[in-house]
């Protein structure tokens, strides 16, 4: 019942004025949290009747109200009779470090909590690739259990053979370099169904030393997918347009040949047809009865005519073949 061993740090680490505290039980119980009490009551208890170290945490609370954690050791010291003489040990002040684990644990729990949610897979190994997390996502998207994951998955069992020299080599390169990155492979899932996927990884540190990998997979499949169709559909519009060209090519070169034909014709036909044309003025200007010079005459105006058609083809021709000059 006499606390009056308490050194005076000590009754300033639980919030007592040394210069008040007489030096009783129950002085120490009240600053104790109400929630706490029992436990201490206990752990005392027991060092007393059975001799035993005692072990103990518990909150205390300030006159300012604020609430510090406790952490208490000790062990029985009896008389020269061997009667219970009194209880010596140390506490310390760990509130900052209680404060820090619950914000460690809530960290945690929020990155526990998203990577359930995220509908990709998360993943993290060590540095055998050995997987040591998947998200429910993961396991479900490579066919395995948290039974399979605790016997033990190899991160190269879930890489196409194509790529597994490739990928494995990529990842001793994060390890030795303690770099993250992108890349992409064709993966497999347990039951051997592959698919395409893209991987973002980041080595995991410890001290500055490298004891892991962490990252996420992203299924790929359907962009991977679209991007051979858009290459197929370019291959074929190249396709298409080199015969097009060549079509047109030929058709250029058969319209050419044709505006040359045209133009060699008119030519060759012009020539007989001024020589009819000259001939038939030179005999309407000799004596003709009525009836010779009727037909003579008609000859003259079908032949000048048929000479205005064949000057005309001739310009087509030259306006075809771009040689026409006004």
């Amino acid at each position: 019942e006499n606390w009056g061993h308490f050194y005076e740090q000590t009754c300033r680490l639980l919030g007592l004025d040394p210069s008040c505290f007489r030096g009783t039980a129950e002085e120490f119980m009240d600053v104790v949290h109400l929630d706490d009490r029992d436990s201490v009551k206990a752990a005392i208890a027991r060092s007393l009747e059975q001799g035993v170290p005692y072990q103990v945490e518990y909150r205390v609370i300030w006159p300012d109200g604020s609430i510090h954690a406790i952490s208490s050791r000790g062990h029985l010291v009896r008389n020269e009779d061997g009667r219970p003489a009194q209880l010596d040990g140390i506490m310390w002040d760990q509130t900052e470090l209680v404060r820090a684990n619950k914000s460690l644990h809530e960290s945690q729990e929020r990155f526990r909590q998203l990577a359930e949610i995220f509908p990709e897979t998360i993943f993290e190994a060590d540095l055998s690739a050995r997987l040591t997390y998947a998200n429910a996502h993961g396991l479900r998207k490579y066919g395995a259990t948290q039974a399979d994951l605790d016997l033990g998955i190899n991160i190269a069992s879930l890489i196409a053979p194509e790529d597994r020299p490739m990928a494995l080599e990529r990842l001793k390169r994060r390890f030795a370099r303690k770099e993250g990155g992108y890349l992409e492979f064709r993966a497999v899932c347990l039951n051997g169904e592959p698919f395409d996927a893209l991987v973002y990884s980041a080595v995991i540190l410890q001290q500055e030393k490298v004891v892991g990998i962490r990252g996420f997979i992203l299924d790929i499949s359907e962009r991977k997918q679209a991007e051979r169709e858009l290459r197929r559909t370019n291959q074929l519009l190249a396709e298409a347009t080199a015969r097009a060209n060549e079509m047109a090519a030929k058709a250029e070169a058969a319209n050419l040949a044709k505006g040359e034909f045209l133009a060699n014709m008119s030519h060759e036909i012009r020539t007989p047809m001024n020589g009819i044309i000259g001939m038939t003025g030179l005999l309407l200007e000799t004596q003709l009865n009525v009836e010779q010079r009727r037909f003579a005459e008609t000859v003259a105006a079908s032949a000048e005519s048929l000479l205005t058609l064949i000057n005309d083809i001739l310009d087509f021709s030259k306006i075809e073949a771009g040689k026409l000059a006004l």
